[in-house]
């Protein structure tokens, strides 16, 4: 009888273990207003088979300063069926376009990842002035990059359309104020009420699980 008794409880046990792994984990909802607004109309993205994740920034903002490492490495665990972008813009302002320009430049050579952060902690860090071309080009010339390549590519009619494209993109995704996240070309990622860049890229998690079970259902 006592091993019967045993029995039970034992089934019992392995049963609710059971269930408890069976249940399935609480997701958190992306929710319009909180989470993101929706762009209207909504723009096309740089492959439409993929989440593109947009990320518009420059860098002169102090904020794209801070939210670079952050958002580097939070980009870096991305899964495969997501695209991660960096949009380089001037907010309308001229002093902002020579380095925006300068990142396609950078790219077209395949040195943005060797000047990223060397351009952020030089003008956050060490104050250096990059308002124009002569000193972008100096600077980016003092840590091994080609000047007379950089200026070639800095002023191709590639990197300039790259660049006014850019400008356009940020019109018409209605971006304000840099970093901007948008996802898929129509949420963009609320940074209103955050309380650092990790609960914005908490929300941008949640706005991908929206864009992703929006295309599931298509």
């Amino acid at each position: 009888m006592l091993q019967f008794f045993r029995r039970l409880i034992v089934l019992w046990l392995v049963g609710s273990g059971l269930s408890v792994m069976a249940a399935p984990p609480a997701v958190s909802m992306a929710v319009e207003g909180n989470d993101y607004k929706l762009l209207t109309p909504a723009q096309a993205t740089a492959d439409p088979k993929k989440i593109v994740v947009s990320e518009f920034f420059s860098y002169q903002c102090s904020h794209c300063y801070v939210f670079y490492p952050v958002v580097t490495s939070w980009a870096a665990k991305l899964p495969k069926d997501v695209l991660f972008e960096r949009v380089p813009i001037s907010l309308g302002r001229a002093a902002w376009q020579p380095v925006a320009q300068a990142f396609y430049a950078l790219q077209v050579m395949g040195k943005v990842e060797q000047m990223d952060s060397l351009i952020f902690s030089a003008i956050h860090t060490q104050k250096t002035l990059m308002y124009d071309e002569q000193s972008v080009t100096k600077f980016v010339a003092q840590h091994g990059v080609n000047a007379a390549d950089f200026t070639a590519a800095y002023n191709s009619f590639g990197v300039k359309s790259s660049f006014l494209a850019a400008e356009q993109k940020m019109k018409s995704h209605k971006v304000q104020g840099t970093p901007t996240m948008v996802v898929d070309g129509k949420y963009i990622v609320n940074g209103e009420g955050t309380k650092g860049y990790e609960e914005l890229l908490q929300r941008t998690d949640r706005v991908i699980a929206l864009a992703r079970a929006e295309r599931s259902r298509k």
